[in-house]
């Protein structure tokens, strides 16, 4: 049993030895003719006569050597066409192959990065919410420093740290939460949905409500 690759060399060897062979019937056929026509122009019929039967031979043996170069040459191209066939749908078979796989890992890929998208949105979620609780409880804070240094400043009137009657120094509040939300839009926004509040100037100072204080 012969491999494939070796079929179209023997049909290209066969092609070519019946182009060789077909060279002879048709050059008999052509001298034959000609022969033919100079005997019959020359009034020799009986030389005619003869020279046809001999044409009808030679025409026989061109037709059917002909018949073979032309069966080898259809042979030869059908070959091709079914190779070049063959080659398209292995191409074709590849392309489809490689498509899936892209097809399947981009799937994959995507798959992969949603989960993790969805995973750091759940996470910034969640960070969101923790730094929100955090400014909160600062602000719960803040409130706190300012009430104590209200009770601090009244103490301090009622242990006679100024005349009997003076309202004492005023008492700045605690503003370092309230100037980080101001200053800052990102947090502004986390703790202030909407556009950013007006808050007092950090500057600003109050004075604790007036009280008549006693010495001890």
């Amino acid at each position: 049993m012969t491999s494939t690759p070796e079929a179209p060399a023997r049909l290209a060897d066969e092609l070519a030895d019946a182009e060789r062979a077909a060279v002879g019937p048709r050059q008999r056929l052509a001298a034959l003719e000609s022969a033919l026509q100079t005997a019959v122009a020359g009034g020799q019929f009986d030389q005619a006569s003869a020279l046809q039967s001999e044409l009808e031979t030679a025409r026989e043996a061109h037709a059917l050597a002909d018949s073979r170069v032309a069966a080898l040459r259809g042979a030869a191209a059908r070959l091709d066409r079914e190779r070049a066939a063959g080659a398209r749908k292995l191409a074709e078979a590849q392309e489809q192959d490689a498509a899936s796989r892209e097809l399947l890992g981009a799937q994959g890929d995507a798959a992969q990065a949603t989960s993790q998208m969805n995973a750091a949105i759940a996470a910034t979620r969640e960070a969101l919410a923790a730094a929100r609780n955090q400014l909160r409880a600062a602000e719960a804070y803040q409130g706190q420093v300012t009430a104590a240094r209200f009770r601090e400043l009244q103490a301090k009137g009622r242990l006679g740290y100024w005349p009997a009657g003076h309202p004492g120094p005023a008492v700045r509040r605690a503003n370092a939460v309230s100037v980080l939300i101001d200053r800052d839009p990102l947090i502004n926004a986390l703790v202030r949905p909407g556009p950013p509040s007006r808050r007092p100037s950090p500057s600003r100072c109050t004075r604790p409500p007036t009280t008549s204080s006693t010495s001890p």
